[in-house]
């Protein structure tokens, strides 16, 4: 028997196709299962994930609004009820705070609310905000290291949201 070049013959050899002198490669099979959460992100893609993402950050915020810190009570209500008695931008004419001052201008507008949101959730929501804008910007610095992908910086935005740390400073804390 004599061997055919593959180049001369116009096909490929047996090697070429993955298979073996005594015949074609066997069949692997179905594989490893797909783990649950890379069967989902298939289906909604990472736009789809980003937002369940902001859903559940949201979620695991809500329960906490209505709780008071001992730092809620001794500084951030203390200086809130402060400005709202002393005619909101007006009270910066007295030293009551020790928070930076553009921090202390958002509670000022803070008070603007008072009439239809409870004092404690104003504080809050000021923190929960801002956790929402250093998502986006984690997630614009994880874009500038993968400029290709948008899977990546959604997902470390979200991971961001959800951190135990930064869930507990804005809306348990009020920080």
């Amino acid at each position: 028997m004599s061997s055919v070049n593959a180049s001369e013959s116009g096909s490929r050899s047996f090697r070429d196709q993955g298979g073996t002198p005594e015949g074609p490669a066997p069949d692997p099979g179905p594989g490893p299962p797909d783990p649950l959460l890379r069967r989902i992100a298939r289906k909604v893609g990472s736009r789809g994930l980003l937002i369940a993402g902001v859903l559940a950050a949201l979620a695991v915020r809500i329960p906490l609004l209505p709780l008071v810190s001992s730092d809620m009570t001794e500084a951030l209500t203390r200086w809130y009820d402060f400005i709202a008695e002393n005619g909101g931008f007006a009270a910066f004419r007295f030293d009551f705070g020790d928070y930076n001052v553009p921090y202390l201008y958002l509670l000022a507008l803070a008070t603007f609310s008072a009439s239809w949101l409870p004092k404690v959730w104003a504080i809050k929501i000021i923190s929960i905000v801002f956790d929402f804008v250093l998502a986006f910007f984690v997630g614009k610095c994880v874009a500038l290291r993968y400029p290709n992908s948008k899977r990546m910086p959604r997902a470390a935005a979200v991971t961001t949201l959800l951190l135990p740390s930064v869930v507990l400073n804005s809306s348990w804390w009020g920080q």
